[in-house]
């Protein structure tokens, strides 16, 4: 792996275990399955401003295969909480 590379760098046997620990970690969250990925697409506030804001989610297709998501999330770009709808 990797990280055998970047293990000169920590002196002793207690730093070299939490960054492979670490290491690992990061390594399956991006190997996850991305089968239920969905991206929520902002409405925007009253006035239209952070329309098209895009946040990345998980959904769990079990319990919600045919149901359309709407959750109201902060928009950084409104600055205030707005409604985000999953889209395609």
């Amino acid at each position: 792996m990797t990280c055998n590379i970047f293990l000169f760098m920590y002196t002793n046997e207690y730093e070299r275990k939490r960054y492979k620990r670490r290491f690992l970690l990061e390594f399956i969250f991006y190997i996850m399955s991305q089968d239920n990925l969905i991206k929520l697409v902002s409405l925007g506030d009253e006035n239209g401003k952070g329309k098209g804001h895009i946040i990345w989610s998980h959904k769990n297709m079990k319990k919600l295969r045919g149901i359309k998501l709407e959750l109201k999330k902060f928009n950084p770009i409104a600055r205030k909480h707005t409604v985000y709808r999953e889209k395609k």
